[in-house]
């Protein structure tokens, strides 16, 4: 009921535009087209494998196991739209990078510093970032670290996913010696600096503001520091039948969601 009331009011509004003084104006062919959806189409259709790693709110295990969160919900629309059938699976950061450069998993979500140091040959990364987020350091509150320098031989808990490697020869400077304490996941790190036995670690700005609740922790006693901002591109399979298509497409079709990976109103009816 609710899209038939809508398909009246637009279908009203239409019929007043053509009744209204010549200043009305109309959208244009381009208009329409940049609000449209373009479909990906190959001459051998096949199921495409997309791979996810927990990170709260965007990529969270259910109580079924499915995958939900912004990024699933993102997926959903830009796959669903641009008529791709997929499956979806969570693994470990560490071996989603494997995954997805040996060829098992089709589709992700890759932050930069991957691009700067694997995965050339075998994937392609999509040159507009699909997102933005912080990345920053955690410590308690009664004693925050507020610089990578402030861990100058020190342990620096790292997700052994991602911090173990290119994010370091981002943040570290020549002159710092960092001593990393790698983790397998933001929740072992999370409980490392409540417990006090890392001073400190590298996390999302979004896992510290939005633990899930299976983890049971409470990030309230710590502080979060900003150290600089990580784009994350949507990396594809360069095996894929027809990947140079089916990479125009999603670039076009990307441009229809807006920074919180929502659709934007020119096509949300």
């Amino acid at each position: 009921m609710r899209y038939l009331q809508l398909a009246l009011v637009v279908i009203g509004s239409c019929l007043f535009a053509v009744s209204a003084p010549a200043t009305a104006t109309k959208a244009s062919p381009a208009d329409a087209t940049a609000c449209s959806f373009q479909t990906f189409a190959t001459s051998n259709p096949e199921t495409l494998h997309v791979g996810y790693f927990e990170l709260p709110p965007y990529a969270v295990t259910g109580t079924n196991g499915s995958v939900t969160g912004i990024w699933a919900d993102y997926f959903k629309e830009l796959l669903g739209r641009s008529g791709i059938q997929y499956t979806e699976a969570m693994y470990p950061p560490n071996r989603l990078a494997r995954k997805a450069f040996t060829g098992q998993v089709d589709i992700t979500l890759v932050a930069n510093n991957i691009l700067l140091t694997e995965g050339q040959k075998t994937v392609i990364f999509l040159p507009t970032p699909a997102m933005t987020m912080n990345l920053g350091l955690i410590s308690l509150k009664h004693s925050p670290v507020l610089s990578i320098e402030a861990m100058q031989g020190k342990n620096l808990g790292v997700n052994r996913g991602y911090g173990y490697g290119g994010y370091i020869h981002q943040l570290k400077q020549p002159d710092i010696q960092l001593n990393l304490w790698p983790e397998d996941s933001e929740v072992q790190l999370i409980k490392m600096v409540l417990s006090q036995r890392l001073e400190s670690a590298l996390l999302y700005e979004s896992v510290w503001e939005s633990p899930p609740k299976h983890w049971q922790v409470n990030t309230d006693p710590l502080h979060f520091e900003p150290l600089k901002k990580s784009n994350f591109h949507i990396a594809i399979n360069r095996q894929i039948d027809n990947v140079e298509s089916l990479q125009r497409v999603l670039i076009h079709n990307m441009g229809l969601f807006d920074k919180n990976l929502k659709l934007k109103p020119c096509i949300k009816q």
